[in-house]
């Protein structure tokens, strides 16, 4: 229940609703996915490896407040998201936690860091866990969660521009070099897009 909650203030804001994060708590507080798959739109598939994990997204930062489209823009939690942060680990503290993937994206990495400080494990930055970077795939992502506040994407840099098919094949396998990992429990900190591609 505490985790569900935890959970939900970290993801409802992108979805807009806590019944598309019902995946995330349905078998209780762990071993949430085991086996998941993927057909896209050019019928592309790719399976992931066999191994449950934990999944959380970012804290809150001040361009989620303000409705800007963040993309790879590196920005930091702000207060809240920070609090967001420590309020989280007092569960993920009780996990059995023994691995680590994040995105390098800041707002990513000051989440794992937070939620992971009592614990004597290395945080392992995975660049393929980076969230959407151009407007065409976040708009698609959007509109598949039926957001129907969009975000302004005037202040976001599209130096990788990756088609939604992209960017779902290249979340995909940066979560499967995470679950190659041999430990038990496995936390992915990543965005609001690396849940939708999963």
């Amino acid at each position: 229940k505490i985790l569900q909650t935890i959970v939900f203030d970290l993801l409802t804001r992108f979805t807009g609703s806590s019944d598309q994060m019902s995946l995330l708590v349905s078998s209780g507080k762990k071993k949430v996915y085991s086996t998941l798959c993927l057909f896209s739109d050019k019928d592309l598939y790719m399976e992931l490896v066999k191994n449950s994990f934990f999944f959380i997204r970012h804290g809150e930062t001040d361009w989620n407040v303000e409705g800007k489209f963040q993309g790879q823009t590196d920005i930091p939690l702000n207060n809240v998201g920070l609090d967001q942060a420590q309020r989280s680990a007092k569960v993920i503290s009780s996990l059995g936690i023994d691995a680590v993937f994040t995105s390098p994206l800041k707002r990513a990495l000051e989440t794992a860091r937070i939620v992971t400080s009592s614990l004597d494990i290395d945080i392992i930055a995975e660049p393929l866990l980076m969230e959407c970077s151009t407007e065409e795939t976040a708009k698609v992502i959007y509109m598949e969660l039926a957001v129907s506040n969009l975000p302004s994407f005037n202040y976001i840099n599209e130096k990788n521009v990756e088609d939604p098919d992209t960017f779902i094949t290249r979340t995909l396998a940066g979560v499967n070099n995470s679950l190659k990992s041999n430990a038990n429990n496995i936390l992915i900190v990543a965005h609001g897009g690396t849940f939708w591609a999963i």
